[in-house]
């Protein structure tokens, strides 16, 4: 903006002169005029007045939330963006704010519970199993807990911490217990077993191989049989029976057929050489 002047000649050097004055409009400025707060969180009661000045009008007030227009109403707590735009395409940007008035913090409330681990030696919970009927004067935005995962090593009592928080940020925490139990037997594999007795007539079960055969969530199992070797009196098909137990006391029985063979042929052992007759002619032996 300024003054200006502007000078035209003719042809013949006759000069025109014009005198001028340009402006500019003032900045274009946005301020929040008046605001109302809500009590509660979710409480669509908030609103807003923007005052505006300077540019050139009309003005466009475009809002983050979808709404448009200098005032707005419905809100929620929250930050909502503003741009107001005026004829000349000159803009400018703000920013309100919608704040809960709610200081009450929600009424945490747990619950002692008792999580079986599974087949993988694992359980996890999350903060509804725990949780007693927490509540809020307005309304809960989320509940959580310190530790959801658990495994073998944490059989027995546990501590968690459940955290409730309303949606002006109010926070309450309460302490549970998770008592962790394994209730699943060792899985024993049935495949059966094929023995071949030795010169000696006996078999002996290898003591490894049945190791491999005994699983647990926990592999914390031990196990015994019901006997060790075999010999000639139980060729064909008899049973080994395993009994496994872990650490918590889940057992299980299972019968393992064994198929005992013989597969070594009879040795003949022949007499040494006779070469005395008698007198008939015969030769004898004792």
């Amino acid at each position: 903006h300024g003054d200006y002047q502007v000078t035209a000649t003719d042809g013949k050097n006759c000069p025109a002169v014009l005198n001028m004055t340009l402006l500019q409009p003032d900045q274009l400025v946005s301020v929040i005029a008046e605001q109302s707060n809500v009590f509660c969180a979710d409480e669509a009661t908030g609103s807003a007045q923007l005052a505006l000045s300077g540019g050139v009008e009309p003005y466009a007030v475009s809002w983050s939330n979808g709404l448009s227009g200098d005032q707005v109403a419905g809100l929620t707590a929250g930050a909502y963006a503003y741009q107001v735009t005026d004829a000349n395409g000159c803009e400018t940007t703000g920013a309100l704010v919608i704040t809960a008035g709610d200081d009450q913090a929600p009424v945490a409330l747990a619950q002692d519970i008792t999580v079986p681990l599974g087949v993988d030696g694992a359980a996890i919970i999350n903060a509804a199993a725990v949780d007693a009927g927490s509540s809020d004067n307005c309304s809960i935005v989320l509940m959580d807990l310190d530790r959801k995962f658990f495994n073998c090593d944490d059989i027995g009592q546990q501590t968690v911490v459940l955290t409730v928080v309303d949606g002006a940020g109010n926070t309450s925490s309460v302490t549970a217990r998770v008592t962790v139990v394994d209730n699943i037997a060792p899985v024993v594999d049935e495949t059966p077993i094929q023995l071949q007795l030795d010169a000696s007539g006996q078999a002996t079960v290898d003591q490894a191989s049945i190791a491999a055969r005994v699983t647990d969530n926990c592999n914390d199992a031990q196990w015994t049989v019901n006997q060790t070797t075999f010999d000639c009196s139980q060729l064909g098909t008899s049973a080994l029976i395993v009994t496994a137990v872990d650490a918590s006391g889940n057992q299980s029985v299972t019968t393992i057929p064994v198929n005992v063979v013989d597969e070594i042929a009879p040795v003949v052992s022949c007499p040494p050489s006779v070469s005395v007759l008698n007198c008939t002619g015969v030769a004898e032996y004792e």
